[in-house]
């Protein structure tokens, strides 16, 4: 999920709840608030529970809720995780400390905290780009720890993918879901045996994203793999742009204003978007037609 900024950089609560509506009536199975398309990293503590509240209260139990608790202190991740269990969240996603490159027993040793301090499930966050990466040796040993119970991989590495799977597989772990974080993967991943994607796109696009699942599942290969192409032009353009600005432009077009990026932009950069914009319309009015707009449409970046 990412996170509507009002004009005042708050979260802004009546399009969040709006948006979470929206994808569970269009059939997401589970909500990630507090993640990188979220700017987790531009969060405070308090913003990262009050986003937790109000996407828990909205879901109404509809969905599962597993906040995000990515933090550069393994206290800190604990904090958020104890926060999302006392929400009755289930799960939780957890991510190796960032910033500093950290050796794989810092890792691990990480994650088994993390877990060992909730009786709720956690999931692993593996995205090397911006942390340092879980190797198939760490992953093998966390395997050990019963409450975590998945991974969402966003390396893009179609070969380590496999290995995490049947890892899993060899630990009898059936209770061990491997996802993929890259929506471009998600029919190729579930191709190997993924548990399928979590998903960035999926906010702006759920009735692609869930039918592709879908379709996978009752046997329509053919029409799943038609799905994941047709998102293909769309995903290239999201990730033309600085993220996750991208992502966020294409929910803008969906209808649901998602506010000014926390950081400064400068008129280049405003253009910029703009263009990237009208492409997305482009691309998402053949899509969807006359069902493009969910919401009342805005734009900060139109003003």
């Amino acid at each position: 999920m990412a996170t509507p900024f009002t004009k005042d950089g708050c979260i802004n609560e009546p399009v969040l709840r709006q948006w979470v509506d929206f994808m569970i009536e269009n059939g997401i199975s589970g909500l990630f608030p507090i993640s990188s398309v979220g700017e987790f990293f531009h969060l405070s503590l308090q913003d990262s529970y009050r986003m937790m509240d109000i996407v828990v209260e909205q879901a109404a139990g509809r969905v599962p809720v597993f906040p995000g608790t990515c933090a550069t202190a393994t206290d800190t991740a604990i904090k958020m995780a104890k926060y999302a269990e006392k929400l009755g969240c289930p799960a939780v996603v957890g991510l190796p400390p960032h910033y500093v490159t950290y050796s794989q027993d810092v890792v691990r040793k990480h994650f088994e905290k993390l877990a060992g301090s909730v009786n709720i499930s956690v999931i692993m966050y593996n995205i090397p780009v911006f942390t340092t990466p879980i190797n198939l040796e760490t992953f093998e040993k966390l395997l050990g720890v019963r409450n975590i119970v998945g991974i969402k991989d966003s390396g893009g590495n179609m070969n380590y993918l496999i290995h995490m799977i049947d890892l899993a597989r060899q630990h009898g772990r059936e209770d061990f879901s491997v996802f993929t974080g890259y929506d471009d993967m998600q029919y190729s991943a579930l191709n190997i045996g993924a548990g399928g994607c979590i998903s960035a796109a999926c906010g702006a696009v759920p009735e692609i994203s869930t039918q592709i699942y879908r379709e996978y599942k009752a046997g329509n290969k053919e029409k799943a793999l038609q799905l994941q192409q047709s998102l293909w032009p769309l995903l290239r353009t999201m990730s033309s742009i600085q993220f996750p600005v991208g992502y966020k432009l294409a929910l803008e077009v969906r209808g649901f204003d998602m506010g000014a990026p926390r950081l400064p932009i400068d008129e280049i950069d405003k253009y910029h978007y703009l263009s990237v914009r009208k492409k997305l319309q482009d691309q998402m009015g053949k899509m969807f037609g006359s069902k493009l707009l969910a919401a009342k449409q805005s734009s900060p970046f139109a003003r």
